[in-house]
């Protein structure tokens, strides 16, 4: 409500006592700005979903003056199939219904929050009631024919046939067979590349890539790590994904969090005693996914594992009294990376050498990271030394341009037209480089 006294009326000023935006398991967006589009009424809306495997994230915005006005986060409920997109895709062949009922009913429960958070808002200033006019969703590609309506069983096997191109616009009614916000909010899916390059690769591309000379790569480092990379003069894009599984975001680690009050976000050494960086400064609860990365690097510089991962004293390293790393931890941890640098070692080989590369890295994981960190730890190429940018949650941003800027969208459709796709489980070589990546580097790369 728009204050203690009232149910949100908009007669009054209010004491501005609406719900603040949670950020927990979505990448802050409050820095970016985005034009507006004048042809808007002050009270009409737009929402960005970024659909992941393991988290959704989500942002209301003023179509009229490109203001964000809340965004939110929280697990994909879909999870109780199965952690990863193969699962969820077995899954759907047992029961299809089930597991797409799963996702739409989440899905109009976080847009319910969004737009009465916002509602407030525009009472407050007078705009009006809120009218959501545009909804863009984005995600991998069987989180988008989850969403869509589309079946998933070509995604599961060789040759992988999907079931759409996408890049189409519906409506809200077709999708959730609801007429709530009425006939006129129009939904978007941008295009898909493959069964596992999916949209919110081409929203990520649409966000970090600009028209630089130099070689740009994008690494959306999640459950499904999707990566890419735009060579302008040679005017092409090549991607290729990986599965990771969740070690990134936490999920499945001993005393693994979610990215809030109370997570260990990384940690340090003084000699004696591990010093963790927690959330909030209060007392350990877990440690998140950065924590993870950090805390692998600093095992391995203080000589507390060695280069296969292996810890030398017991099964277990004890960062706090709440909360430990476990040898089982750090192996899910070498998978994830293991996954990401192969697959960015792979992109480089199709692009032209001697030039310089930058790398940007996406998501609430990569976007938190210390460079030095995915150096050190081997799951970034030595050759993004000093060139490495974060991105925020870049597939969300992607989708929230296409909410005013057709232009936006044909950006993203021009690049999902030009882009080649390397199937790394077709590759020979890929498994013995998987291994190999399995490893930390023989001498750290930062001081």
């Amino acid at each position: 409500m728009i204050c203690k006294k009232c149910n949100g009326c908009g007669l009054c000023q209010g004491d501005g006592s609406f719900e603040k935006s949670a950020h927990a398991l979505v990448e802050n967006m409050a820095k970016k700005v985005f034009k507006g589009d004048d042809s808007f009424s002050a009270n009409e809306a737009g929402i960005a979903v970024d659909v992941g495997t393991t988290t959704i994230a989500a942002a209301i915005f003023s179509l009229k003056d490109g203001r964000l006005l809340f965004e939110c986060g929280e697990k994909n409920q879909q999870g109780r199939f199965g952690s990863d997109v193969l699962a969820r895709i077995n899954a759907a062949e047992r029961d299809y219904d089930g597991i797409r009922s799963t996702l739409i009913e989440q899905l109009k429960k976080i847009i319910v929050r969004l737009t009465a958070n916002a509602s407030v808002q525009f009472l407050a200033s007078r705009a009006g009631r809120l009218v959501l006019r545009r909804i863009v969703f984005t995600g991998n590609t069987s989180m988008m024919s989850f969403v869509a309506g589309k079946k998933v069983s070509g995604l599961k096997e060789f040759p992988f046939t999907i079931p759409s191109e996408f890049g189409f616009s519906t409506s809200y009614n077709q999708v959730f067979a609801s007429h709530e916000y009425g006939d006129n909010c129009e939904v978007y899916f941008p295009p898909v590349i493959s069964a596992f390059v999916g949209a919110d690769t081409v929203c990520a591309m649409t966000s970090c890539f600009n028209e630089s000379d130099d070689i740009q790569f994008m690494a959306d480092t999640g459950t499904n790590c999707e990566m890419a990379v735009y060579d302008k003069k040679a005017g092409k894009v090549v991607c290729t994904s990986s599965s990771a599984g969740p070690a990134f975001e936490a999920s499945g680690i001993s005393c693994g969090m979610v990215c809030s009050e109370g997570a260990v976000a990384s940690l340090k050494y003084d000699g004696k005693n591990f010093i963790p960086l927690i959330i909030g400064g209060k007392k350990a609860l877990g440690i998140c996914g950065t924590g993870l990365l950090s805390a692998v690097c600093t095992f391995y510089r203080e000589g507390f594992i060695d280069r296969n991962g292996t810890i030398q004293d017991g099964e277990k390293i004890n960062l706090s009294d709440e909360v430990s790393v476990s040898q089982e931890d750090i192996r899910k941890f070498q998978l994830a990376k293991a996954a990401v640098y192969t697959g960015l070692n792979f992109l480089n080989e199709r692009v032209e050498s001697g030039r310089k590369k930058l790398l940007y890295l996406c998501g609430g994981f990569g976007s938190h990271i210390d460079p030095s960190d995915a150096l050190n730890s081997g799951m970034i190429p030595d050759y993004f030394k000093g060139n490495v940018f974060h991105c925020g949650n870049s597939a969300l941003e992607g989708a929230a341009a296409m909410l005013f800027d057709m232009n936006a969208r044909e950006k993203g459709k021009r690049f999902a037209l030009m882009s080649q796709v390397i199937n790394l489980a077709l590759e020979e070589s890929f498994q013995d480089r998987y291994i190999s990546a399995l490893n930390l580097p023989e001498k750290l790369i930062c001081p």
